[in-house]
């Protein structure tokens, strides 16, 4: 009896009974525990492992190091991704893009997550984010000491420029490199700590390798192994926001291998460094592996990327100490997680069309790199796996961008498209996936990047299947709730599923029964994105809201409570209950109880328009269509016209009673562009229908 009511009186505290709590509790404790050693165990021995310390563990004498990292640069090469042909069957204007891009890298001048074009160096000034800046540059005397320890690497004199990889180069906020990871403060107004991350992802330096095989310039192969020893210098082990999450190490470490696998003949690449980079990945898989983002109630992309960094490793450098249980840890933990975070339909977990695209990539590249060491996953997996590949073909609108449902942060795992792609634009991994899987026949857009499908195979697309492409069917995804209706060019993908992730809905948004539109692949309405996770709450909050969606809202409720907190930026109940109730080729009925009331959506594409209803039994509702930016809406007598890439079209309702507002469209992670949004208010009932009246 008393254990019955002390579980109840924690659920009522905690919001979980006893049998999760304790575990809970018990595992941060072990892992409070295990940090704290960490620390105190660098702090007097330092972090770093030494040379003498890594001959140890791989049980060599001086003598006998030579011949093991001839052991690990042969490694590299025969673990490679890359097709090894010679040809360049690249165009002028691709390589140009490609050099283009890559001479701005050897300048340090990075464009990520909104941030523009920035040289990013220790004297380096931001200009702000959301009205906060910040003034913490390092200045020219740590610059000299951090270029005279990356100088003692290499016999001559280095013409580099280091890197600040600590600084938010949006605000200028900048984390020291002296504290212990886990007693790093984050949340800082305007602050964002994904900045820096994102650039020691390191995922930049897969198109230098490109652009050294393209060229043959050293100079690529060369600022590859520069900014990889000056992170090594300015990053030691456990200290500074680099080494806060294993998802981030993971894929810095899977990048660096990747990357170097482009450039194993290259003249800086020698003995000691790459004796340096080993004891630099054998630390990052160390680090993984003790730190792992797992929980019993919830794994997700975090954790897939973590197992998937290990596989790298682990199979790229087999010689390292601990890789043996890390192959096989990983490639039984990736096999699990690919059906847990995976539904039978093909659609990721976690309520996120872009997610999905980033959960493609953890799961695929593994698979690639378990198939050229001969070991392939499972059938089970693989077939998993090809229906994510399904999944994204049926997705994706004619110009080949991915609808956006739920978060865009913009994350990737390995970059390998054209520089410049938009990240929406998912299509060039199509060609990849058929070639794989020895599909034949399949349908892309007219101007699909089959780029990456020849770094990876050597070949490029024959031909191109356009007419199929355009002919792709209605799809329904009844796991994931995500609907795509199309009829003679008109396309709409509708969001009516669940928050994702067990009930976690950390990557959902207030989007039940909202759309996106296209016509012959051009964006009509759309989704607004994201723009910012935690430097800005309140924008956080206002691009997952239900007002900031194509759907009606009751009298300003949200569909699904939204905290106002950092604490609950990543989490999102599921009271609406999105549920699709009928479907075929050319219509939709679907209802979500979200406001307390149902609220039924019925929806029709004919050969020329898109017809919707909504109905609710009482309450005054306000109903948006938000238009991409490059949609101009005119008020007539008949309608809303709308004028678009060559197309006019017209949005019309019961009594045609519409406003012309603005709002901030996010087409990526950081950014936002202005647009135009429409809004009529209705009582319990709206019937509206868009159709072309000019082509």
């Amino acid at each position: 009896m008393w254990f019955v009511k002390l579980n109840s009186i924690i659920s009522q505290v905690w919001g979980m009974p006893v049998s999760i709590l304790i575990p809970k509790i018990m595992r941060k404790c072990e892992k409070i525990a295990r940090e704290t050693i960490e620390e105190a165990k660098a702090s007097i021995l330092g972090s770093n492992i030494s040379d003498d310390a890594f001959c140890k563990l791989l049980n060599l004498d001086q003598n006998e190091r030579h011949n093991w990292i001839n052991k690990f640069r042969k490694n590299l090469i025969e673990q490679s991704l890359f097709s090894s042909s010679e040809d360049c069957a690249f165009s002028d204007a691709e390589v140009g893009l490609f050099l283009e891009k890559s001479d701005l890298t050897l300048k340090h001048t990075f464009d990520l997550l909104g941030s523009d074009q920035v040289i990013v160096d220790y004297l380096f000034s931001a200009k702000g984010l959301e009205g906060n800046r910040y003034d913490m540059a390092l200045g020219q005397n740590a610059m000299l000491k951090q270029k005279e320890r990356i100088s003692r690497h290499f016999p001559e004199v280095i013409e580099y420029n280091p890197i600040d990889w600590h600084v938010d180069f949006k605000s200028g906020y900048r984390w020291s490199e002296k504290t212990w990871f886990s007693r790093l403060h984050f949340g800082q107004p305007g602050v964002d700590i994904k900045v820096p991350w994102e650039l020691s992802r390191f995922q930049h330096v897969i198109l230098l390798g490109q652009a050294y095989r393209i060229s043959g310039d050293e100079k690529y192969a060369e600022e590859i192994i520069y900014q990889i020893v000056d992170w090594i210098e300015a990053n030691p082990v456990g200290y500074g926001p680099n080494w806060a999450y294993a998802m981030d190490i993971a894929i810095r470490a899977s990048n660096w291998l990747v990357s170097l696998s482009f450039i194993p003949e290259s003249r800086l690449l020698t003995d000691n460094i790459l004796w340096l980079i080993a004891k630099s990945i054998y630390q990052h898989g160390k680090h993984i592996r003790n730190h792992l983002e797992w929980s019993p109630q919830l794994t997700s992309n975090h954790y897939t990327s973590d197992i998937t960094g290990l596989f790298f490793i682990a199979n790229i450098c087999p010689s390292l100490p601990e890789a043996d249980e890390w192959a096989s840890f990983s490639r039984n933990e990736l096999e699990k997680e690919m059906l847990k975070q995976v539904y039978e339909d093909g659609c990721d977990f976690e309520a996120s069309t872009c997610y999905h695209r980033l959960v493609l990539e953890l799961f695929f590249y593994p698979a690639l790199l378990a198939k050229k060491t001969g070991k392939p996953f499972s059938v089970e997996y693989l077939s998993r796996l090809e229906s994510m590949f399904d999944a994204l073909r049926l997705l994706l609108h004619g110009n080949g961008e991915m609808p956006q449902i739920g978060d865009n942060d913009s994350g990737r795992f390995l970059i390998f498209e054209r520089p410049g792609t938009s990240i929406l634009r998912m299509d060039y991994l199509l060609p990849i996936g058929d070639w794989f899987f020895g599909n034949e026949d399949q349908s892309y857009p007219k101007d699909v990047d089959d780029s990456p499908l020849y770094m990876l195979s050597g070949r490029r697309i024959p031909h191109v299947n356009y007419e199929k492409w355009e002919s792709r069917s209605s799809h329904c995804f009844a796991d994931a709730g995500w609907v795509v209706l199309r009829r003679n060019g008109f396309q709409s993908v509708v969001s009516c599923g669940p928050n994702g992730q067990n009930g976690n809905g950390g990557h959902a948004h207030n989007d039940k029964l909202s759309m996106e539109v296209s016509v012959h692949g051009i964006p009509v309405i759309v989704d607004p994105g994201t723009y910012l996770y935690t430097p800005d709450i309140g924008s956080r909050n206002r691009f997952r809201s239900t007002c900031y969606h194509s759907t009606p809202q009751l009298n300003g409720i949200e569909q699904n409570p939204i905290s106002n907190g950092l604490k609950g930026a990543f989490t999102l109940g599921d009271n609406a209950k999105a549920t699709i109730r009928k479907f075929d080729d050319h219509m939709l009925e679907a209802i979500h109880e979200g406001f307390g009331t149902p609220l039924r959506m019925s929806l029709k594409i004919h050969e020329n328009s898109l017809i919707a209803n909504y109905c609710a039994d009482y309450g005054d509702y306000t109903m948006r269509w938000l238009l991409h930016p490059d949609v101009h809406p005119s008020i007539t007598e008949k309608g809303i016209q709308l004028d678009v890439g060559g197309f006019s079209m017209l949005l019309c309702s019961d009594n045609n009673n519409f406003d012309i507002m603005g709002y901030d469209y996010s087409p990526a992670y950081g950014v936002i562009v202005p647009a135009q949004q429409i809004v009529h208010h209705f009582v319990s009932s709206l019937n509206w229908h868009i159709s072309v009246i000019q082509t």
